[in-house]
């Protein structure tokens, strides 16, 4: 076989790469597709599935009178919180709040019983279940203080 001339090479090189392309993005489109079915089948199971927190399904079937993310049903019948009251026990923290993103009691203002309020020891990086010590911080989510 004689050798390859540098044109002759140069051509044959391209045309690999050019393959290498075409196979590479044909990939990167198969996978997508299936990531994308997943993503939309998650998303479905996500709004389908029965769940006490409304604000996690976009389609509101049930009322939720003071809009706090919490359906007037699950509030009566779950919580026990006041469905016509964002913040039933008065604390600043709306009821969703203390239930989803502090696991604090929506019907004590001071759910550790120490003579801090809840929203006080959150705004103070202080743990509204625990003892209200700044040497055991509660940690707020996503890095807020």
């Amino acid at each position: 076989m004689p050798p390859l001339n540098n044109q002759k090479r140069i051509t044959f090189i391209l045309i690999i790469l050019i393959l290498l392309v075409i196979i590479s993005v044909t990939t990167l489109i198969f996978f997508n597709q299936k990531d994308i079915k997943k993503e939309k089948s998650l998303i479905s199971d996500i709004k389908t599935a029965e769940t006490p927190l409304s604000f996690l399904n976009n389609e509101e079937s049930e009322p939720d009178s003071d809009q706090d993310g919490l359906t007037d049903k699950d509030e009566k019948e779950i919580y026990k919180t006041d469905p016509n009251k964002k913040d039933t026990d008065n604390d600043g923290l709306s009821d969703s709040q203390e239930i989803v993103t502090y696991q604090t009691n929506p019907l004590n203002k001071d759910t550790d019983n120490d003579g801090f309020r809840d929203k006080e020891e959150i705004e103070r990086n202080l743990n509204p279940n625990g003892e209200g010590d700044s040497k055991k911080g509660y940690i707020l989510p996503f890095g807020n203080k």
